[in-house]
């Protein structure tokens, strides 16, 4: 390994004032990669929020960050961004060291075609308990698959919760899928054996997306192995930038084509995310987790800085307890929840804050893997990873069950208006908690809470309010209205 020391000196009263003025120490490795794949560049601040701000602020890929060292990691083909660097009076050290940044993606992966057979044969040889859906069509018209895993699964079933697991919003991370792959496995293998497995699957309605993003996940496979966006106009855009709630509105995507967290060039522009937003309008879902890596987070609504979701207790409460579950690659811990802006920087037009928003649907996005591994951890991780992710879509599928309310109105009685009606749940103990929720076409509604007290009103255009009192203890609440 080459190792070459650089020491500058140089003087620009500008950004060298704004970044010496963070009290930041900067040691980057650059790894050079193949075919326009770029450079890996390692920061360590002295000031972590105010260093990531920094990263932000200049427009660089951030990539992910560990949060316990201190350290910033991001991705550029562009020398003029390195010269930035430089420009600004940095002292940092360059390798050779190809480390992460092999040309090729572990052949061992699956692509999205593989992806798709698979799919197709979880469908064939579990037919009693799955049904495959193309749920929409990419940009180049690949079919976004959904599988719905249930004891019923081509009925919309009234009596049983959705829940949501997507993964490859952004294409290079490629270790994604393998866990949504893996929840396929366990739920699907586990049916006739065992007790827990059945109880969720006759329980609950599960939908799972391995790929949201099959475009840009062929171009990884096709050479381009750090391209993050869709595959529009050669640019690309930000899936998890181009959800319509907050779209644009905190500085937290860009406007520009060139950028990684480009956002479009307007809110659901983009046929991936239309899919999306229609998948989830229909099953309403009471969970949902988007897999992506890499840092070893839990992040819950909302992106813009200082918002929170309104039920900030029960949500925080969720999420706390699905990181306390989730191990550290490492294994000295376990992953840190908070919001986007609390861990990282504003975030706008993601899909957690839109499900949050617009449905109630209590939205995580779960960052697999370490700054060790980045987006392309070698195939020998995988049964490690997907394993760890266990305990926490089980916890998820669990929390489903207790202290919850599942409410039915009379769908037929009622008829087209069931779609217009709400439900709004509100604490009457100690506890903070109000919050309106849709009805289902089938007349269903589902509310997690915490154990206590409630008030259910149910409004239903030209009718007189219903108004119920329940206890709710640990387990879920049945309710008929």
């Amino acid at each position: 390994m080459t190792l070459l020391n650089r020491h500058l000196k140089l003087n620009f009263p500008g950004l060298i004032g704004i970044w010496l003025g963070l009290g930041m120490l900067l040691t980057s490795t650059l790894a050079m990669g193949h075919g326009g794949n770029g450079y890996v560049v390692k920061l360590h601040f002295k000031d972590f929020k105010k260093g990531l701000s920094t990263v932000q602020s200049m427009g660089l890929d951030l990539a992910g960050i560990n949060i316990k060292e201190k350290l910033v990691e991001i991705i550029t083909d562009d020398l003029d961004q390195i010269e930035l660097l430089r420009k600004n009076g940095l002292e940092f050290e360059m390798t050779s060291n190809f480390g992460r940044m092999e040309p090729t993606v572990d052949s061992e992966f699956k692509s999205p075609e593989e992806i798709d057979v698979i799919f197709a044969k979880f469908a064939k040889d579990f037919p009693e308990i799955t049904t495959l859906e193309s749920v929409g069509k990419s940009i180049e018209g690949r079919d976004i698959w959904a599988l719905k895993i249930s004891d019923n699964p081509t009925e919309e079933e009234a009596d049983e919760p959705a829940v949501l697991f997507n993964a490859m919003h952004h294409a290079r991370e490629i270790i994604t899928p393998e866990v949504i792959i893996d929840i396929a496995e366990q739920l699907l293998n586990g049916y006739d054996d065992d007790e827990e497995v059945q109880k969720w699957v006759n329980r609950n309605q599960i939908y799972l997306v391995p790929q949201v993003n099959p475009d840009g996940s062929n171009k990884v496979w096709n050479g381009n192995k750090m391209w993050r966006k869709n595959a529009r106009g050669g640019f690309g855009v930000d899936l998890n930038r181009n959800y319509p709630y907050q779209w644009g509105a905190c500085s937290g995507s860009s406007g520009f084509k060139w950028s990684q967290t480009y956002r479009g060039p307007e809110a659901a522009s983009e046929p991936e995310t239309k899919t999306m937003m229609s998948l989830v309008g229909r099953v309403l879902p009471v969970f949902d987790i988007s897999y992506h890596s890499y840092s070893e987070l839990v992040i819950y609504p909302y992106g813009c800085e200082d918002e929170f979701p309104e039920n900030k207790e029960l949500v925080v409460g969720v999420a706390e307890t699905l990181a306390s579950k989730l191990v550290t690659d490492d294994g000295s811990g376990t992953y840190t929840p908070g919001t986007g802006w609390e861990l990282l920087y504003s975030v706008d037009g993601d899909d957690a804050s839109w499900m949050y928003q617009d449905y109630r649907t209590i939205a995580f996005v779960v960052e697999v893997n370490s700054t060790s591994t980045g987006f392309h951890p070698p195939w020998s991780m995988r049964d490690e990873t997907v394993e760890k992710q266990r305990p926490g879509w089980k916890y998820l599928l669990d929390r489903l069950e207790t202290s919850s309310i599942r409410g039915y109105l009379d769908a037929a009685e009622i008829g087209e208006k069931v779609t217009d009606a709400r439900v709004t749940v509100e604490s009457l103990g100690d506890n903070e908690f109000k919050d309106t929720f849709l009805v289902k076409a089938d007349g269903s509604f589902h509310a997690v809470v915490d154990p206590g007290m409630y008030e259910v009103t149910i409004k239903v255009p030209g009718q007189d309010d219903v108004v119920k009192e329940i206890t709710v203890g640990g387990d879920r609440v049945e309710l008929q209205l």
